[in-house]
C-alpha cells in the first residue's frame, strides 16, 4: 500500500532567493549522488563554521520555506535530507548558522533530518522531538573555542583549544 503525500504549501517568496535556493538544492542533490555522505557532511560542517552569527527562528523559518519552494521545481525527490542540508548551506551563505540534525525513530523505523534554531526544530512536524539524534552539525562561530579533550578528530583538529 502506498501513501501519496502532498507538497506543503510554502507561499510566495522572492524570485532571486528561490533561484539561489534551487541552485543550492541542485548542488546538494548532485553531491549526495556523487560523493560519500561523510564528505558532504564535512563540507556542511565547514560551511556552518564560516557563519558569523546564529540564525533566529524567523530567519531559519524563512530559509526553510524558500528551500521548500525551490524544491517544488525539482522533478525528482527532494525530501528532508536534501532540504535540511540546503537550508544549512544557504544560511551559511547569508552569514547565519543553524544546527543540522539527523535522527532515527525505532517504532516505526524511520530516519529524519531537520534544522534547528534556538534549540527549536524549524518548520517541522510535532513528532520531530521524538527522534533520537544520531548526528548534529552545530554552528562553530568565529572566535569560538573548543575542548580538545572531547574532540573526536584528535591531532587533525584545527579549532582553537578551550581556555581554562
Amino acid at each position: 500500500m502506498s501513501v501519496t503525500m502532498a507538497a506543503p504549501q510554502v507561499g510566495r517568496m522572492s524570485g532571486s532567493k528561490t533561484v539561489l535556493a534551487f541552485i543550492a538544492l541542485v548542488l546538494v542533490i548532485a553531491f549526495l549522488r556523487l560523493l560519500p555522505l561523510r564528505v558532504l557532511l564535512a563540507a556542511t560542517r565547514c560551511c556552518n563554521g564560516r557563519a558569523h552569527d546564529l540564525a533566529t527562528v524567523d530567519q531559519a523559518h524563512a530559509l526553510v520555506r524558500t528551500v521548500r519552494r525551490a524544491a517544488t521545481w525539482w522533478p525528482g525527490r527532494a525530501a528532508c535530507l536534501e532540504i535540511s542540508l540546503t537550508t544549512t548551506w544557504l544560511a551559511a551563505l547569508r552569514g547565519r548558522a543553524v544546527v543540522w540534525c539527523h535522527g532515527v525513530q525505532v517504532h516505526p523505523y524511520t530516519f529524519h533530518a531537520w534544522v534547528e534554531a534556538d534549540g527549536v526544530p524549524v518548520d517541522e512536524p510535532a513528532t520531530t522531538p521524538s527522534f533520537l539524534r544520531t548526528m548534529t552539525i552545530p554552528p562553530v562561530l568565529e572566535g569560538a573555542t573548543h575542548d580538545h579533550r572531547r574532540c573526536q578528530r584528535g591531532r587533525r583538529c584545527r579549532l582553537r583549544p578551550l581556555r581554562h
